[in-house]
């Protein structure tokens, strides 16, 4: 997921700056944020009938003031009360940015804290916002929408981005994919001590509206941004993907079987204990 996630950390620097003042000082216990990246039809709403395209929790620390990132990959196997198991991003459509939050929480066993939401047309404005960004690309690959891409280092812009981080071919798939997202994730936040941010607000806002849903106060959003700015950078930011191994199964949903990746207890404990910043408690 999460390429998703350096253009949710522009994108709520700017709004912050735009409907706040003046922030706040943030508090000093960590924040868990829930991330998701949908892909909704233009001009649709973007938290209803849809799912999460890319899906993570982000772990901001003030007082160690570091940033974690542990992506849930979108075929994981969850349990949604109510229905059975069924893949994670499933539970989005079905009941919402509460009940996704809800089936995150059981699945990683620990509480969110607020959510962040954004999608593709965000993204896509936010790369076009910064002027693009430059990308070594391992191999050369058409995307699905018929871009092509030649091996190498390379400027893309916003389309082109967006096609990049979410190819799923090659013999990696979807672990291909967020691999590429967290490229993408480390350029951005490679630029971001570059970016003044009050040009940037007039190219980024007009491009915003409808994009992006969130829990976060607006003032509260710019404590974040301007305390983890200097010290969450692309040299700086952890990010692991949960593990697991690929079964079919039935699914309670759509009444048919699909691949799913299931994962491990022993997994989930070990990664929540790291994004926590608490590898000495894996329980």
């Amino acid at each position: 997921m999460m390429g998703w996630v350096g253009a949710v950390l522009l994108l709520l620097g700017s709004f912050g700056v735009a409907a706040a003042g003046s922030g706040r000082e943030v508090a000093d216990r960590p924040l868990t944020v829930l991330v998701m990246g949908v892909d909704a039809r233009p001009g649709q709403p973007i938290d209803i009938g849809v799912r999460p395209d890319a899906l993570g929790v982000l772990r901001l620390d003030p007082a160690a003031g570091t940033c974690r990132l542990l992506t849930v990959p979108r075929d994981t196997r969850a349990e949604l009360p109510g229905y059975g198991p069924s893949k994670v991003n499933h539970a989005l459509v079905v009941g919402g940015v509460p009940y996704q939050r809800r089936v995150v929480e059981g699945l990683l066993g620990l509480e969110i804290d607020r959510f962040i939401l954004v999608d593709f047309g965000g993204v896509e404005a936010v790369v076009e916002s910064v002027g693009g960004l430059t990308l070594d690309v391992p191999e050369e690959f058409t995307a699905a929408d018929g871009l092509s891409f030649a091996a190498g280092e390379q400027t893309l812009d916003g389309a082109r981005v967006l096609a990049y981080a979410r190819y799923r071919g090659g013999p990696e798939g979807d672990l291909g994919r967020i691999e590429r997202q967290q490229q993408v994730l480390r350029a951005l936040l490679a630029r971001a001590p570059d970016i003044e941010l009050g040009p940037l607000l007039g190219r980024l806002l007009p491009s915003l509206e409808g994009h992006l849903r969130t829990d976060l106060a607006p003032a509260e959003i710019l404590g974040l941004a301007r305390h983890f700015r200097p010290s969450c950078t692309g040299e700086t930011l952890w990010t692991a993907t949960l593990d697991g191994t690929t079964a079919t199964f039935a699914d309670p949903l759509v009444r048919q079987p699909l691949s799913y990746l299931v994962v491990a207890e022993t997994e989930i404990a070990r990664k929540r204990a790291l994004l926590l910043n608490d590898e000495g408690r894996t329980g």
